[in-house]
């Protein structure tokens, strides 16, 4: 169910350069665990749910969606909001939003092609090309391969910057 003040919105804002950043890992406990949702007593809105950290809306709607942290007041694991943004469960299981999913592929373009469009570093950033840095982190699966409950916990086997593995190689 969309509102229908929503919809508007996104309709107005399609043709505009936007970015939308997606932070879906907010850690408010500061345990580092994953998303709980918890709305306050007395004042939760149970139907607004849906709408919290929107990716297909926006998708849909034309609006670059490029992943993001607030670390370090956030988990900041690109991996695990990867997968969040594929299967919208938070740790205990509740699942938000499910309209709002996205494909491994466009949750991966979000913390790539996507996060360099938003930082307006493009031609510099974002994919291996040509010319452009050569940041990449090697990983111990494919994100694309496995159930996506398992994105989260893909080691990072190597990191690269600029070409050069960095020291101690995994972050």
């Amino acid at each position: 169910m969309e509102l229908p003040f929503w919809t508007g919105v996104l309709r107005s804002a399609a043709p505009l350069p936007l970015k939308s950043p997606l932070d879906p890992l907010r850690d408010t406990t500061g345990t580092g665990r994953r998303l709980e949702l918890r709305l306050p007593a007395g004042r939760s809105a149970p139907h607004r749910a849906p709408w919290l950290y929107r990716g297909r809306g926006f998708l849909d709607h034309g609006i670059t969606l490029a992943g993001s942290s607030d670390r370090p007041v956030a988990d900041g694991s690109p991996l695990r909001a990867i997968q969040f943004m594929v299967e919208r469960a938070s740790e205990p299981g509740q699942v938000i939003g499910p309209d709002e999913g996205v494909t491994v592929g466009e949750a991966l373009r979000a913390y790539t092609v996507a996060g360099a469009f938003a930082c307006h570093w493009e031609d510099r950033a974002g994919s291996l090309t040509p010319g452009r840095s050569a940041d990449l982190i090697v990983l111990g699966d494919d994100p694309t391969g496995v159930e996506v409950a398992r994105i989260g916990d893909i080691d990072v086997v190597a990191t690269f910057v600029d070409g050069r593995e960095t020291e101690g190689g995994a972050l």
